[in-house]
C-alpha cells in the first residue's frame, strides 16, 4: 500500500487527479504529541496500536508551518463542518485533532 501511494505521488497522477478527486479540506487526526520520538520502553502503550498516530512537537510545528506557507486555512472542527456544508470557497482548509 505504502509503495503504491509513493508511486502515485511521484508519478504526477495525484496532481492530475486532484481537480476530479481532491476536496477543499481535510482533517488530520493524531493520538499524541510528544517532545521526543516514540521509543519502546516504559512509556510505550501496552498494545502500541495507536503509536503510529503519535508525532513529535517538532514534526507538528513543521507540518503546520508548511500548511501556512501553502496558504491553507487552519480551522476548528466546527469551522470545517460549516465549510463542508457550504458552497466551495476555493480556500483549502485543514482541521487537526488529537484523540
Amino acid at each position: 500500500m505504502r509503495t503504491g501511494l509513493s508511486v502515485i505521488g511521484m508519478s504526477g497522477v495525484a496532481r492530475v487527479a486532484k481537480p476530479l478527486l481532491g476536496g477543499e479540506g481535510a482533517c488530520l487526526m493524531f493520538h499524541h504529541c510528544r517532545d521526543e520520538p516514540h521509543q519502546d520502553g516504559a512509556d510505550a502503550s501496552i498494545f502500541g496500536a495507536n503509536d503510529h498516530l503519535s508525532v513529535t512537537t517538532g514534526f507538528l510545528e513543521r507540518l503546520l508551518e508548511e500548511f501556512r506557507r501553502e496558504d491553507v486555512d487552519l480551522v476548528t472542527l466546527d469551522e470545517a463542518l460549516l465549510r463542508m456544508k457550504s458552497e466551495p470557497s476555493g480556500r483549502p482548509f485543514l482541521a487537526v485533532t488529537f484523540d
